[in-house]
């Protein structure tokens, strides 16, 4: 279902707009909003709202469902938890790449098909950036980011329902996008809050990448420590 909308966005946008290179198409679609400025008004960028939440969204109750309805088993068969649960975090980072994987190739693959190839260097908001190395940067950004709060929320519904984790990452990544604060994880896949799109208070995308790799071995860790001292039977 993301996919078929994803793609409507795509083919919308290409309509709209015939004018379009290929990259740009995938920069409008991807680069989701500087950071808030209230004189400016706002624009939330739904694209990047619905591609975050729905990985997370259906990851959502990973761990918790396993737990719950087959908690007896595991130690029986695995005999050891860290086995159960380090498979549950590798299945959920392979999981969000392949998502990102079949988003980006969608996209790729419908602006190729309608609009112009721009094989040069492009411009884009009077900034000069190679297509590749763009596309990589946003991958990069996008994959980091959801692997980060998958993991994090993997780690949370430990403790509360999925439910509630849900929300807890919800409210997170809403905070993210009018605060200008680079702590709150969420807005390290906004493109437009790095430089060089924003050379005053942006992000280097290496510190963004870096603080979701952080932020991932910290989700990983806690959610062991938990689920290490939980009874699971």
């Amino acid at each position: 279902m993301i996919f078929l909308c994803i793609n409507l966005v795509t083919v919308i946008s290409t309509n709209n707009n015939h004018k379009l290179t290929d990259i740009n198409l995938i920069f409008a679609n991807l680069k989701g909003v500087p950071y808030f400025n209230g004189n400016d008004g706002f624009d939330l960028p739904m694209v990047w709202f619905i591609i975050n939440l729905f990985i997370i969204f259906n990851l959502a109750n990973y761990f918790y469902d396993d737990l719950k309805n087959n908690g007896k088993y595991i130690l029986t068969r695995v005999k050891k938890v860290k086995y159960f649960y380090f498979a549950k975090v590798f299945w959920s980072i392979y999981n969000v790449l392949i998502y990102y994987i079949l988003v980006f190739v969608i996209m790729i693959t419908v602006s190729k098909i309608f609009l112009y190839q721009s094989n040069k260097w492009v411009l884009i908001e009077g900034i000069k950036m190679n297509k590749d190395e763009l596309v990589i940067k946003l991958f990069l950004l996008y994959f980091t980011t959801s692997t980060a709060l998958v993991l994090l929320q993997n780690a949370i519904s430990l403790i509360l329902r999925p439910v509630y984790s849900y929300l807890v990452i919800l409210l997170v990544i809403a905070i993210s996008i009018f605060t200008v604060c680079n702590l709150l994880p969420g807005q390290q896949s906004l493109i437009l809050r790095h430089v060089p799109f924003d050379n005053i208070h942006g992000l280097a995308v290496k510190e963004s990448l870096l603080y979701n790799c952080l932020l991932s071995i910290f989700s990983i860790i806690a959610g062991y420590i938990i689920i290490s001292k939980k009874d699971i039977i």
